[in-house]
């Protein structure tokens, strides 16, 4: 049997990562702060609306894609800016994975 987060409490966690990210949206490259938005509003959406989530080739594709925007966007994806970059959208993606605690 499956242990799902509540809805509520997963509001909540959204609410407290879009305020921790949201200082660092002056530093980061716009199509970023864009794409956190996105992936925040579309998990919010699939929790009020009971939508499915992404399947494990969508997530795949997204991190590759990820992955890919912060390398091109500091030409490495080791140091501080792009480790906090890869860092701040890795937690959004983790949000289309999270179906229980």
């Amino acid at each position: 049997m499956k242990d799902y987060l509540g809805q509520v409490t997963l509001l909540r966690l959204l609410a407290v990562l879009a305020l921790v990210m949201a200082p660092h949206a002056a530093f980061v490259p716009l199509w970023e702060t864009a794409a956190l938005a996105a992936l925040l509003g579309w998990r919010t959406l699939a929790a009020l609306r009971q939508w499915a989530l992404p399947g494990s080739l969508v997530r795949v594709m997204l991190t590759m894609g990820a992955v890919a925007g912060v390398f091109a966007s500091y030409g490495n994806i080791n140091g501080q800016q792009p480790g906090t970059a890869l860092l701040a959208l890795m937690a959004g993606l983790k949000l289309l994975e999270m179906r229980s605690r």
